[in-house]
């Protein structure tokens, strides 16, 4: 059992009194000789395990045990002197030692007599802060999107592993005249997490080491630099701050800055790759890496790295910590990223398996409406909208209406043209059995005019020399900021208003033909809808082909309004 140096039972622990219950733990971890599974993080817990090895208990009283007769005795008279225990009382001589032996080792960083923090302490931290303001920028525009940083840092690691679980899991590989069951689709998501748990122990390594640098980095933007550096006043034309004055944030620091990570280029490349990555992980390449402003941001990262490594290995920061804090058993708190990174990776994957199911499932709506179109209007393709610019834009203000619009627009210009005669013979000639529904006619064929209408007054204005028109250019010559995306959303919101409501008052109008023309044909007549009374006689001698063109047209919208119903649910799956 260890031996108290003063003969009083437990009195060492006064030593360690400032010591939080977690950073004792930490103390006892980073002694335990747990390694990680990277070489480099062996390396540097080995490192701090030998140098915090000291900072112990067990460490300071072999320390004392190895002073002189005479130090040991004066330790001990000034313990009776100050009524303190031998052990504060060696507590101070260790941490007094360690201020002169800092303030002559790096000139102009303290001054341990006034227990300050001078101008060059200063100037480091200010240094610190500027690359702190760089990383933040990345760090920051990837918030909540953790996940989508992982899987691109797994394509980076093992690009051919990840190719191997698309070929493996790819909904695509059903013929697309198949419909999914959601059997299917359990099979191919246990799929994936069987292949995901098999990834290598190499690969997960090297994805842990290059995960650890990330969660280091978003550590360090969170450091209270500012806060810090405004604790510096103007002291005898210098500036200058108390030791007492940074307590409260210096252990964030300390934290952070006695446990930096090693850096890899590997990991930056990933976070500002995913800093301006798409919704489309599946189709993402090694070739995606190779963006210009991606290899700039890397390059610069690298360089403001230095700074980070300069003041590292210039400022002594758990000895100040000590100084701060006036224990010489201060250690800074451990930092570990743990495991979390696959949880992530596997969430990611999940939603991009997810993405890729909903469209195949769109892809076999699509072959089916095709079918339909083909049939019914004799096209085999979808009709798109004169101008279309909101297919770039999807990432960043989504177009919910892209193949409802082409298809209503196609409708309106071919086939409702064709019947435009007929209902206009109707709504001159027509004697109405019940005479509000000839007012109800005569609306319903001014409400299709106007679709028609507002239609082409709408690929007018996103033309080119269009209001709308003017708007796209000006954001595709734009640096995209949050200003520009905005006004792009609002452009794109007063889009979908207008076809939304286009859309809603074809389905209206469609309702409404049918109750009229079928009460006009006799097929269905009720309280609300009459019949023709003159329906055998309009256009003489052309009766019959009037009659057939008035029941085609029914038929027609009706399938018109079906496909435009089928494909506003396609285009309703965002992905």
């Amino acid at each position: 059992m260890e031996k108290n140096i003063s003969g009083k039972k437990n009195n060492f622990d006064v030593l360690a009194a400032d010591i939080s219950k977690k950073e004792r733990k930490d103390m006892l971890s980073r002694m335990s000789g747990k390694k990680n599974s990277s070489a480099d993080d062996e390396a540097y817990m080995e490192k701090n395990a030998s140098e915090n090895k000291a900072d112990t208990k067990a460490g300071l009283i072999n320390r004392f045990n190895r002073e002189s007769f005479l130090k040991k005795m004066l330790c001990w008279v000034k313990s009776i002197f100050f009524n303190k225990s031998i052990e504060e009382v060696y507590n101070n001589a260790v941490v007094l030692a360690l201020g002169k032996n800092i303030e002559r080792s790096y000139p102009g960083l303290i001054d341990r007599k006034k227990k300050m923090f001078l101008s060059a302490f200063n100037n480091k931290l200010s240094d610190l802060k500027s690359a702190q303001d760089f990383f933040k920028k990345p760090i920051g525009a990837i918030e909540g999107k953790a996940e989508s940083f992982y899987f691109l840092l797994a394509v980076l690691v093992m690009p051919e592993y990840l190719e191997e679980i698309k070929t493996a899991i790819d909904p695509y590989q059903y013929p697309l005249t198949k419909e999914l069951s959601q059997d299917t689709k359990n099979f191919l998501l246990s799929r994936l997490d069987e292949m995901i748990v098999m990834t290598s122990h190499d690969k997960r390594s090297r994805m842990e080491v290059f995960s650890k640098c990330f969660d280091w980095f978003k550590m360090f933007s969170h450091v209270p630099l500012a806060s810090i550096l405004s604790k510096f006043t103007i002291v005898d034309g210098s500036k200058a701050a108390l030791f007492s004055s940074l307590k409260t944030d210096y252990s964030q620091l300390a934290k952070c800055l006695a446990n930096v990570s090693p850096y890899y280029e590997e990991t930056m490349i990933a976070l500002y790759t995913s800093a301006k990555a798409g919704r489309n992980f599946w189709d993402f390449q090694m070739i995606d890496f190779n963006d210009e402003e991606v290899i700039d941001s890397v390059s610069e990262a690298t360089t403001e790295n230095s700074i980070i490594s300069m003041f590292t290995g210039t400022i002594p920061v758990k000895d100040l910590g000590k100084l701060i804090y006036e224990n010489s058993l201060y250690i800074p708190e451990s930092f570990s990223s743990g495991d979390t990174w696959f949880q992530k990776y596997r969430d990611k994957w999940h939603d991009i398996f997810e993405q890729r199911w909903k469209m195949r499932n769109c892809d076999y709506k699509k072959e089916s409406i095709k079918k339909k179109m083909k049939i019914f209007f004799g096209i085999t393709d979808f009709m798109k909208f004169p101008f279309h610019p909101w297919e770039k834009y999807s990432d960043d203000a989504p177009f919910y209406y892209n193949l409802s619009l082409g298809f209503l627009n196609f409708y309106m210009k071919r086939d409702y043209q064709n019947y435009a005669g007929i209902l206009n013979v109707v709504t001159l000639e027509g004697d109405f059995a019940i005479k509000e529904n000839r007012v109800e006619f005569s609306d319903l064929v001014t409400d299709m005019n106007s679709i028609s209408a507002e239609l082409e007054h709408l690929a007018n204005m996103i033309a080119i020399g269009g209001e709308y028109g003017a708007e796209f250019m000006k954001y595709d010559s734009s640096i995209k900021n949050s200003g520009d995306r905005e006004k792009l959303n609002i452009v794109m919101s007063e889009i979908n208003e207008t076809v939304k409501n286009q859309l809603d008052l074809f389905f209206k109008c469609v309702r409404s033909f049918e109750n009229l023309i079928l009460a006009m044909l006799g097929e269905k007549v009720t309280a609300y809808y009459g019949a023709l009374t003159n329906l055998t006689k309009i256009m003489g001698h052309e009766n019959r082909e009037f009659r057939e063109g008035l029941e085609k047209f029914l038929h027609n919208i009706r399938y018109a309004a079906q496909i435009i119903s089928e494909l506003k649910e396609v285009d309703a799956v965002i992905i």
